[in-house]
Formats: C-alpha cells, structure tokens, sequence
C-alpha cells in the first residue's frame, strides 16, 4: 500500500495566451520556450494527466487512480467523489487576455452532458458532466475582469460613451434583468450590426485612454479583438489586480477573464467552459445565459488563513501554513512556508498534491522523504494519514477541504 510522497512530472499546455518564459524558468529549462506554455497542469484530467513515479517507472496518474483507487483516494474522497481525483491544480502564465467565459455547475453539466450524448464532438456544450469552480491564487501581479459592475456604472459609462443604446430598458431598477437582457441582446448581435458601436467605443476610449482604467483596458483589448463583442468586458465586469498571495475564488456561472500574470489555479477536475467573446473559439450564447450570474456583484479578494498545527520554537510559524477558504468540497488550496527550525504537520484524508514554488522543502511521509526544488512537485496517498513539510521555501498544496 503506497504511504510516502511519488513524484509528479506535470503536463504544459501551449495556448496562444501562454509565456514563454514564466513555466520554462519555473521547471529550470531554457527560456525563452520555443512557443507559448500557458498553463502546467499537475493533476488526473484525462486530456493531460500528469505522470507519477511508481518505482522507476513514470505512469500517467489516472491509470494509477483507477487501478489502485481506495488507497490513493481514500473512503471519505471517493465516497463524496466517486472514483476520481476532484481537483486539478494548475500554474497559469497568461500573457495575453484569455476569453471571456463562465463555467456551469454539477447540476447544469451532468444535465447538458447527458442531452448532447451521441452528437459530433464539436457539436457538444460540455466535455464532461462536471461543474467547474475555480480558485486563482498571484504568484505575482495578477489581472482579471470578473464580477458585474453596478448598474449605475454601466449606464453612466456608456451614457457618457455614445452608446446609451447598449443597454438594455428592463426595469430601469438595479437588478440583474437589464443586464442580462443587455448582453443577451449585445452577443447575439450579427457582426455587420456590430461594427459601427464598436467603432464609437474604440473611438472614445483612444480619447480617453490617458484618464480613464475601463477606456484604457477597452484600448489594450482592441489591439488584439478590434471586431469582438467582448470589447465591453472591462465596462460590465470589474477589474481586480492581485498581489501575490492574494486570491479570487469564482463560483460557477461569474463571467471573469483573466488579464496577465502568473497564477496558481485550482478548479474542479473539470474542462468545461462557456465563452462570450475575445476568442476565435465557439461563443455559445444561450448557454451562458442559462448559466451565468449577472446580479451586481463586487469580487471578493481572499487573504490566506492560518492553519495548526505548526511546530515552531516560538510564533515564527504562526503563519507557516495557511489555507484559502471557500464553500466549494472539490478542493481546498494550503500555502506551506517552512523555515529552519519549523516543522509544518499536514493530516492527509485524501489523495494530495504538492508543489514546490520556491526554496527547497522537505516532504516526510511514512519513512521516506521526498526532496522537492522550485517546480517540482509530489502526490501523496490518503493511506500515508499524514506528512510533514520542512526545509527553507514556499509550497501550494491540493487537496479536499476539512469536512467535505
């Protein structure tokens, strides 16, 4: 029965949007890459499972999980989740803008997956019957649009613009029903009828670039989709900037895009998603207005929080090992931060995935210990019932929430 921590060789997706610097530097390869790396995937996703030690052989993690579940996975995961692993972490370099999108719920994609059944793939919603919440975490400074703006905002924004006509009468109350009936309306306009406000909204936000954020982002995503309906994201959603450390848990169905930087990303072992624009991929219009939320709504920045035990000579460790608290039971992310003389104890009720961001750590399970650098990572099995983390660096830790 597997009780100490396997190595984990991830798998980088090349996306359009990626860097070429952020992952290479990260997994110590020449940088730049040869193309974009947007995204390092670290988990059991069956478009990209990442490869795990078993003696001297490297397998790919999925075929581990479904041949050896219980130990892995253990009762309470796989009583909750079934025979699977619940959470994909990720490492995002984003360094253009990703589109505009929204993710469903268990519900609506168990739903959907199981109508589109026997359609061409290209013809299907959802490529798996999984809701997809999300949790985004800075490594450095982050960029996103997500969260719809008041109302009163919006109006004002594109009273102010020429472009009053974009939204939508409803019911003139602060409400969610003109702006849904605003968008709706907006994305199912035909290209040729959308030329001409979308010349009046780059017009006016080359003029007022120098003064105004939303004009300014307007600009910067114009450069890349001058024809796309998705130019007035930064007018409908918020924009929020991380620092690192920082994080923005999305629920399904906010509408968010993200900007630039680098992230750690931990959803749902899900790859569902609902565009709206600033892509060349599929816009499915209906769906996100099945799905979305677009009542008002300002995002929430997360602070990590402190989690015991840490054993620690003094309060230094007060701080060594913090988590960020959401509602979701897919997945929780932890921050280890040992320093010398700081021993972190982590209990483990289900299968866990670490990965080493900075410094050097020290992963003790069962007997062995596993020594993980910057861009390394390891699983460790629910059989192994605990670890500890020592060593001088920063660690990001998947796993299942307390409870859940």
């Amino acid at each position: 029965m597997p009780r100490h921590a396997h190595r984990l060789r991830g798998v980088v997706q090349p996306y359009a949007w990626g860097s070429r610097r952020v992952l290479a530097e990260l997994l110590g390869r020449p940088s730049p890459s040869p193309e974009p790396e947007a995204e390092l995937w670290l988990g059991a996703h069956p478009r990209g499972p990442a490869l795990l030690e078993i003696g001297k052989q490297w397998r790919p993690l999925d075929a581990v999980l479904r041949d050896d579940p219980e130990p892995w996975l253990g009762p309470e995961s796989i009583a909750a989740h079934g025979p699977r692993l619940p959470y994909l972490l990720k490492v995002l370099a984003v360094e253009q803008p990703l589109s505009l999108q929204a993710h469903p719920d268990d519900a609506r994609a168990a739903a959907v997956y199981e109508q589109d059944r026997g359609l061409l793939a290209a013809e299907q919603r959802y490529t798996d019957p999984y809701g997809k919440p999300e949790l985004v975490c800075a490594l450095t400074r982050f960029e996103a649009l997500c969260g719809i703006r008041p109302l009163a905002e919006i109006r004002a924004w594109l009273a102010d613009a020429g472009l009053a006509e974009l939204l939508r009468p409803g019911d003139r109350h602060d409400s969610a029903s003109p702006i849904r009936d605003s968008l709706a309306h907006w994305l199912r306009t035909s290209p040729d009828e959308r030329r001409a406000p979308l010349a009046r909204l780059r017009a006016y936000a080359e003029r007022r670039a120098l003064s105004d954020a939303i004009s300014r982002r307007v600009c910067e995503l114009a450069a890349l989709w001058p024809e796309d309906p998705g130019l007035l994201a930064p007018v409908w959603l918020h924009e929020v900037v991380l620092a690192p450390g920082e994080a923005l848990f999305f629920p399904p169905g906010v509408l968010h895009c993200y900007l630039s930087g680098a992230a750690i990303e931990l959803m749902a072992a899900s790859d569902n998603v609902v565009r709206a624009g600033l892509t060349p991929k599929p816009v499915h219009v209906d769906e996100l207005l099945a799905i979305g939320r677009f009542e008002p709504d300002a995002p929430a920045v997360l602070a990590p929080h402190p989690v015991t035990p840490t054993t620690a000579p003094d309060d230094a460790g007060a701080h060594a090992h913090t988590h960020y608290p959401t509602p979701c039971q897919a997945f929780q992310l932890g921050r280890l931060a040992p320093q010398p003389g700081i021993r972190i104890d982590v209990p483990v009720r289900s299968a866990e995935i670490l990965l080493c961001a900075e410094g050097q750590i020290h992963v003790l399970a069962g007997t062995e210990t596993a020594i993980l650098a910057r861009g390394e990572a390891c699983a460790i099995p629910a059989a192994a019932g605990s670890y500890a983390v020592t060593g001088s660096g920063v660690a990001f830790r998947a796993g299942l929430p307390e409870g859940s």
